[in-house]
């Protein structure tokens, strides 16, 4: 007979058993250490500035994307990726710029004028529709400027109930971009 535990060595005797008759056999294992094969982790070093955006992320309220998820969505701009992810209203202007602006609202009270969103870069308001004067001349951030590969997360926020109140300086009315760079 043999009796094996993991943690203990193995031990085996001779047990004679007779016909209708129990038998006993006793046994002390002798702990004894395993070895386990090897683990490797990995991680890369924790981006500070992120630990606000995985906080507003798991609270939801508004579109998320994390590095991984931006470099998986095979997407060039941030243009690109929020047509792509989100419900976010893209707006054609000259020399094919492309502008985020919100579905409903309008900020100046014209129905042709969209009403932009504002745009926060590396957590600093970079645009605000309110503070730009004649949007023709100072219009807002061309998206295509930014390019997937070089963020490393992105929040949208549609409209200005879900817009967390850190990105409020400016004018969330129509919506708030966070781009957040490598």
């Amino acid at each position: 007979m043999s009796v094996r535990k993991i943690g203990f060595r193995t031990d085996s005797q001779f047990v004679a058993v007779a016909a209708a008759r129990p038998a006993f056999a006793e046994f002390a294992l002798e702990p004894v250490a395993t070895q386990l094969p090897g683990v490797t982790t990995t991680a890369g070093p924790t981006d500070q500035r992120l630990e606000g955006f995985m906080r507003r992320r798991a609270m939801g309220g508004g579109f998320f994307f994390t590095r991984g998820e931006i470099d998986s969505s095979n997407t060039r701009t941030v243009g690109e990726l929020l047509r792509a992810q989100t419900t976010a209203r893209l707006v054609p202007g000259p020399g094919g710029a492309l502008y985020l602006a919100s579905h409903s609202a309008n900020l100046r009270g014209f129905m042709d004028t969209p009403c932009w969103a504002q745009v926060y870069l590396d957590g600093t308001l970079i645009y605000n529709p309110l503070g730009v004067g004649d949007p023709a001349h100072n219009p807002p951030p061309d998206l295509r400027d930014y390019l997937s590969r070089s963020l490393a997360a992105v929040e949208y926020y549609s409209q200005p109930a879900t817009t967390p109140v850190q990105f409020r300086a400016g004018a969330a009315t129509c919506g708030t971009l966070v781009l957040w760079s490598r």
